[in-house]
Protein backbone atom coordinates (compact mmCIF):
# COMPACT_ATOMS: atom_id res chain seq x y z
CA UNK A 1 0.00 0.00 0.00
CA UNK A 2 2.83 2.38 0.90
CA UNK A 3 4.55 1.54 -2.36
CA UNK A 4 1.37 2.36 -4.30
CA UNK A 5 0.93 5.69 -2.49
CA UNK A 6 4.56 6.55 -3.11
CA UNK A 7 4.14 5.70 -6.81
CA UNK A 8 1.03 7.88 -7.09
CA UNK A 9 2.74 10.75 -5.28
CA UNK A 10 5.75 10.52 -7.60
CA UNK A 11 3.42 10.39 -10.61
CA UNK A 12 1.57 13.52 -9.47
CA UNK A 13 4.85 15.35 -8.81
CA UNK A 14 6.11 14.35 -12.26
CA UNK A 15 2.88 15.62 -13.88
CA UNK A 16 3.16 18.91 -11.97
CA UNK A 17 6.78 19.27 -13.09
CA UNK A 18 5.83 18.60 -16.71
CA UNK A 19 2.98 21.13 -16.54
CA UNK A 20 5.20 23.77 -14.96
CA UNK A 21 7.90 23.15 -17.55
CA UNK A 22 5.34 23.45 -20.33
CA UNK A 23 4.00 26.71 -18.87
CA UNK A 24 7.50 28.19 -18.55
CA UNK A 25 8.37 27.20 -22.12
CA UNK A 26 4.97 28.48 -23.34
CA UNK A 27 5.47 31.88 -21.73
CA UNK A 28 9.00 32.10 -23.18
CA UNK A 29 8.07 31.02 -26.71
CA UNK A 30 6.08 33.65 -28.66
CA UNK A 31 5.65 31.34 -31.67
CA UNK A 32 3.81 28.78 -29.49
CA UNK A 33 1.62 31.54 -28.09
CA UNK A 34 0.77 32.81 -31.56
CA UNK A 35 -0.06 29.29 -32.74
CA UNK A 36 -2.34 28.76 -29.71
CA UNK A 37 -4.22 32.02 -30.37
CA UNK A 38 -4.55 31.22 -34.08
CA UNK A 39 -5.97 27.81 -33.15
CA UNK A 40 -8.65 29.55 -31.05
CA UNK A 41 -9.43 31.90 -33.96
CA UNK A 42 -9.82 28.92 -36.30
CA UNK A 43 -12.88 27.83 -34.29
CA UNK A 44 -14.69 30.94 -35.60
CA UNK A 45 -15.88 29.82 -39.03
CA UNK A 46 -17.95 32.96 -39.73
CA UNK A 47 -15.09 35.50 -39.57
CA UNK A 48 -11.55 35.80 -40.89
CA UNK A 49 -8.76 36.57 -38.41
CA UNK A 50 -5.08 37.39 -38.83
CA UNK A 51 -2.46 38.14 -36.19
CA UNK A 52 1.15 39.25 -36.57
CA UNK A 53 2.43 38.79 -33.01
CA UNK A 54 1.24 38.02 -29.49
CA UNK A 55 3.01 37.87 -26.15
CA UNK A 56 1.20 36.21 -23.26
CA UNK A 57 2.28 36.44 -19.62
CA UNK A 58 0.30 35.55 -16.47
CA UNK A 59 -0.62 39.22 -15.93
CA UNK A 60 -0.21 40.78 -19.39
CA UNK A 61 -1.22 40.13 -23.00
CA UNK A 62 0.23 42.17 -25.85
CA UNK A 63 -1.05 41.89 -29.43
CA UNK A 64 0.36 43.46 -32.59
CA UNK A 65 -1.47 43.93 -35.88
CA UNK A 66 -4.71 42.04 -35.33
CA UNK A 67 -7.08 41.95 -38.31
CA UNK A 68 -10.71 40.85 -38.45
CA UNK A 69 -13.05 40.60 -41.41
CA UNK A 70 -16.74 39.99 -40.71
CA UNK A 71 -18.76 40.28 -43.92
CA UNK A 72 -18.70 43.93 -45.00
CA UNK A 73 -17.06 45.06 -41.76
CA UNK A 74 -13.31 45.09 -41.20
CA UNK A 75 -11.31 45.87 -38.08
CA UNK A 76 -7.63 46.40 -37.37
CA UNK A 77 -5.74 46.89 -34.12
CA UNK A 78 -2.12 48.04 -34.39
CA UNK A 79 -1.30 47.32 -30.76
CA UNK A 80 -3.21 46.24 -27.68
CA UNK A 81 -2.13 45.54 -24.13
CA UNK A 82 -4.34 44.12 -21.40
CA UNK A 83 -3.17 43.84 -17.77
CA UNK A 84 -4.69 41.96 -14.86
CA UNK A 85 -5.00 38.47 -13.38
CA UNK A 86 -5.35 36.92 -16.84
CA UNK A 87 -4.63 33.43 -15.46
CA UNK A 88 -8.32 33.39 -14.48
CA UNK A 89 -9.32 33.01 -18.14
CA UNK A 90 -8.28 29.36 -18.72
CA UNK A 91 -9.02 28.30 -15.13
CA UNK A 92 -12.25 30.13 -14.22
CA UNK A 93 -13.51 31.34 -17.61
CA UNK A 94 -13.16 34.96 -16.48
CA UNK A 95 -11.35 37.76 -18.33
CA UNK A 96 -10.49 40.30 -15.62
CA UNK A 97 -8.73 43.32 -17.12
CA UNK A 98 -7.51 45.88 -14.59
CA UNK A 99 -6.05 48.26 -17.18
CA UNK A 100 -5.23 48.30 -20.85
CA UNK A 101 -4.90 50.18 -24.09
CA UNK A 102 -6.03 49.60 -27.66
CA UNK A 103 -3.95 51.75 -30.02
CA UNK A 104 -4.52 52.18 -33.73
CA UNK A 105 -8.03 50.75 -33.79
CA UNK A 106 -9.58 51.04 -37.25
CA UNK A 107 -13.18 50.00 -37.85
CA UNK A 108 -14.08 49.99 -41.55
CA UNK A 109 -17.83 50.00 -42.19
CA UNK A 110 -17.53 51.97 -45.44
CA UNK A 111 -18.99 49.10 -47.50
CA UNK A 112 -22.18 48.88 -45.45
CA UNK A 113 -25.20 50.06 -47.46
CA UNK A 114 -27.08 52.79 -45.58
CA UNK A 115 -29.02 54.78 -48.19
CA UNK A 116 -28.80 58.55 -48.70
CA UNK A 117 -25.54 59.85 -47.23
CA UNK A 118 -26.87 63.42 -47.31
CA UNK A 119 -30.04 62.73 -45.35
CA UNK A 120 -30.63 64.42 -42.00
CA UNK A 121 -31.05 61.02 -40.37
CA UNK A 122 -27.62 59.88 -41.49
CA UNK A 123 -25.99 63.16 -40.43
CA UNK A 124 -27.55 62.78 -36.99
CA UNK A 125 -26.22 59.23 -36.86
CA UNK A 126 -22.70 60.47 -37.68
CA UNK A 127 -22.99 62.88 -34.78
CA UNK A 128 -23.93 60.03 -32.46
CA UNK A 129 -20.95 57.95 -33.59
CA UNK A 130 -18.69 60.94 -33.11
CA UNK A 131 -19.65 62.15 -29.65
CA UNK A 132 -22.40 60.09 -27.98
CA UNK A 133 -21.14 58.02 -25.06
CA UNK A 134 -24.47 56.18 -24.90
CA UNK A 135 -23.97 54.96 -28.48
CA UNK A 136 -20.59 53.46 -27.58
CA UNK A 137 -21.93 52.02 -24.32
CA UNK A 138 -24.48 50.14 -26.43
CA UNK A 139 -21.66 48.82 -28.68
CA UNK A 140 -19.60 47.68 -25.67
CA UNK A 141 -22.69 46.06 -24.12
CA UNK A 142 -23.40 44.21 -27.38
CA UNK A 143 -19.87 42.78 -27.56
CA UNK A 144 -19.87 41.81 -23.90
CA UNK A 145 -23.29 40.15 -24.13
CA UNK A 146 -22.01 38.00 -27.02
CA UNK A 147 -19.00 36.95 -24.96
CA UNK A 148 -21.26 36.22 -22.01
CA UNK A 149 -23.47 34.05 -24.24
CA UNK A 150 -20.38 31.86 -24.83
CA UNK A 151 -19.98 31.36 -21.08
CA UNK A 152 -17.22 33.93 -20.61
CA UNK A 153 -17.38 36.59 -17.92
CA UNK A 154 -15.56 39.79 -18.88
CA UNK A 155 -14.67 42.63 -16.54
CA UNK A 156 -12.90 45.71 -17.89
CA UNK A 157 -11.37 48.61 -15.96
CA UNK A 158 -9.52 51.64 -17.34
CA UNK A 159 -9.12 50.42 -20.92
CA UNK A 160 -8.12 53.23 -23.30
CA UNK A 161 -9.29 53.01 -26.91
CA UNK A 162 -7.69 55.23 -29.54
CA UNK A 163 -8.51 54.93 -33.23
CA UNK A 164 -11.14 55.77 -35.82
CA UNK A 165 -14.17 54.53 -37.73
CA UNK A 166 -14.34 54.74 -41.53
CA UNK A 167 -18.00 55.37 -42.33
CA UNK A 168 -19.80 55.07 -45.70
CA UNK A 169 -18.78 57.98 -47.92
CA UNK A 170 -15.25 57.70 -46.48
CA UNK A 171 -16.10 59.89 -43.49
CA UNK A 172 -13.49 59.24 -40.78
CA UNK A 173 -14.61 59.64 -37.18
CA UNK A 174 -12.09 59.54 -34.31
CA UNK A 175 -12.71 57.00 -31.55
CA UNK A 176 -11.10 58.13 -28.30
CA UNK A 177 -12.76 56.63 -25.23
CA UNK A 178 -11.83 55.11 -21.91
CA UNK A 179 -13.88 52.17 -20.67
CA UNK A 180 -13.79 53.10 -16.97
CA UNK A 181 -15.64 49.93 -16.06
CA UNK A 182 -17.73 47.23 -17.69
CA UNK A 183 -18.99 43.84 -16.55
CA UNK A 184 -20.62 41.30 -18.86
CA UNK A 185 -22.84 40.19 -15.95
CA UNK A 186 -24.00 43.75 -15.25
CA UNK A 187 -24.32 45.61 -18.55
CA UNK A 188 -25.95 48.60 -16.83
CA UNK A 189 -22.66 49.29 -15.04
CA UNK A 190 -20.77 50.22 -18.21
CA UNK A 191 -19.09 53.61 -17.85
CA UNK A 192 -17.23 55.48 -20.61
CA UNK A 193 -15.51 58.85 -20.63
CA UNK A 194 -13.69 60.68 -23.44
CA UNK A 195 -9.96 59.88 -23.50
CA UNK A 196 -9.10 63.58 -23.36
CA UNK A 197 -11.13 63.99 -20.15
CA UNK A 198 -9.45 60.98 -18.52
CA UNK A 199 -5.98 62.29 -19.43
CA UNK A 200 -6.76 65.69 -17.93
CA UNK A 201 -7.66 64.24 -14.53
Amino acid sequence: MKRLLKFLLNLILALVAVCLTFLVVFFLTPSWQKRAVEEVFSWDSTRSWQLDAVQIKPHTVEVENLYLLDGDVGAEVKFAQLDGPLWKLPILGELDVQSGSVIGLSLDVSNVKIGDLRSRTYQDFLQRVSADAEFWKERVALVMSKLSAHGLRVQLHNVQINGHVIMPGQTVIPVRWVIVQADSQDLQSIELVPLELQNSL
